[in-house]
């Protein structure tokens, strides 16, 4: 037998399988235990269930896995079930199995305990209605109550609260759930939370109808609480630093008396970028499209930018500078990061855009500012630190090149200066001498005092002065 399908778990120490119940054991497992799989592994599903065949010489687990092959587990690191006793779909039950009532009027009503127990309830919200319906005589008659009417039984679809703390694994006390199945079982109910995760089965004692203002508190969306570093948009200020409608950044919760203290990333003219304090009520999160939205009014020339899309642009009318129509959109893919530089002179909104470079300055297009994502304080600092390291190598470059050679080329007869000396060698930082020995990847360094050993690598020397450029060794 392979894996098992058609085991109920009622909770996280028993299940249902077969007709019969299994509870869950501490120790060894034996022949016909159930086993459930803490793990997944080749031809064995995790968390599913399997039929114990035999313990082996070696005391493992011997089993059929998910193809039918005989399988194996190691003692005690899987949860082991072992059966208890019958399923039973009757609460009340006598030896022989059916039982006698007498009802008031003498009629006598047989059938097992389930059956009765259903004829009775029935009867109880029958005999309510009639009560509800019988018009009363003038004179106010009080009736004392017998006890509480029965509850109708929950049905499939129906909302329920959990009211045990001995939860299944799959559910909590309190937690709202979804009536899905019933078998009239002694765990009859089947169940899912309100946002379609598997609830797991209960016991008719372990659910209560829910109210519609539960399932209320339960469907509604959650205000997620704003914290530091998020975006919110500003739905009223008593202080009016911000007006309705501008995004700030959160950057204190809580702050003295007010909920948070942020600053803006969109203002009027008349407002520089400032902190101010919010109560609750006065912010909501802002969306991502808000947030775009406020971060792109703030793009200016010099600016790093991500393009993220061409339609705003195919929009615009641009003309390059002799008058010529350059519109049509652009030709950047999509996630290129480009320099901004000349800002569109816009006729309308449809021509609010810059002259959008490549980093290497190679080509450019005019890009409309709602098809640009800005980039992050980061991610602009590393940009512009590639730039100047681009910027110095190149220079470095052009240098070598002057003289005929590849960055770093050292030949026998320079002179250099040793700019790093952890090498162990004689010679210390800022000592000057000729090279010797070169065209491999070191070389020697000879100075008056010091004629052996000293061996370098071009990093760790300054050339002074190529050997072609010396005068000591010409004629």
């Amino acid at each position: 037998m392979a894996k098992l399908d058609g085991v109920k778990v009622v909770n996280e120490n028993t299940v249902e399988y077969n007709g019969f119940v299994y509870e869950k054991v501490m120790g060894d497992a034996k022949a016909a235990d159930v086993i459930q799989a803490s793990e997944q592994g080749i031809d064995i599903t995790e968390e599913a269930f399997y039929l114990v065949t035999k313990i082996d010489v070696d005391t493992d687990i011997v089993f059929k896995d998910d193809v039918n092959d005989s399988n194996y587990f190691t003692q005690g690191e899987h949860s082991v079930f072992r059966k208890s006793h019958a399923i039973t779909n009757d609460k009340l039950t006598d030896a022989e199995g059916v039982v006698t009532i007498t009802l008031p009027d003498g009629t006598k009503l047989e059938g097992t305990p389930s059956d009765l127990e259903k004829i009775t309830r029935s009867m109880q919200a029958l005999q309510n209605e009639q009560v509800a319906t019988v018009e009363m005589p003038e004179e106010t008659v009080e009736v004392e109550e017998a006890g509480e009417p029965v509850s109708e039984r929950l049905q499939v679809g129906d909302y329920a609260k959990v009211i045990t703390h001995d939860n299944n694994g799959m559910s909590e006390f309190s937690d709202i759930v979804k009536i899905t199945e019933d078998d009239e079982t002694d765990v009859p109910f089947n169940t899912d939370h309100l946002d379609g995760r598997y609830a797991g089965w209960h016991y008719e004692n372990d659910l209560v109808r829910a109210t519609e203002d539960e399932v209320k508190a339960a469907t509604e969306p959650k205000v997620e609480t704003l914290k530091v570093g998020d975006y919110a948009k500003v739905v009223g200020n008593e202080s009016d630093v911000y007006e309705k409608g501008s995004i700030v950044k959160i950057t204190d919760v809580p702050y003295g008396k007010w909920d948070y203290q942020a600053i803006g990333i969109k203002k009027d003219d008349e407002i520089e970028e400032a902190y101010e304090q919010f109560f609750e009520r006065e912010l909501v999160k802002a969306t991502d499209e808000e947030v775009l939205e406020a971060k792109q009014a703030l793009l200016k020339e010099g600016d790093f930018a991500r393009v993220i899309g061409v339609e705003y642009t195919k929009r615009g009318g641009f003309h390059d500078e002799d008058n010529e129509d350059v519109g049509g959109g652009h030709s950047f893919e999509n996630g290129t990061i480009v320099e901004l530089k000349k800002p569109y002179i816009k006729q309308d909104e449809t021509e609010d855009a810059f002259k959008a470079y490549y980093l290497d300055g190679s080509d450019w297009w005019w890009v409309h500012r709602k098809d640009l994502e800005p980039l992050t304080k980061e991610e602009s600092e590393h940009i512009e630190r590639e730039a100047d390291e681009e910027k110095k190598e190149k220079a470095e470059r052009a240098k070598w090149a002057a003289i005929g050679r590849e960055v770093g080329e050292i030949k026998d007869g320079d002179v250099v200066k040793v700019i790093d000396s952890n090498n162990g060698s004689n010679l210390n930082n800022g000592d000057i001498g000729e090279v010797s020995e070169a065209g491999g990847s070191t070389f020697r360094v000879i100075t008056p005092k010091h004629t052996r050993s000293n061996w370098f690598i071009s990093e760790r020397v300054e050339l002074i002065v190529p050997v072609e450029q010396r005068f000591d060794t010409v004629g």
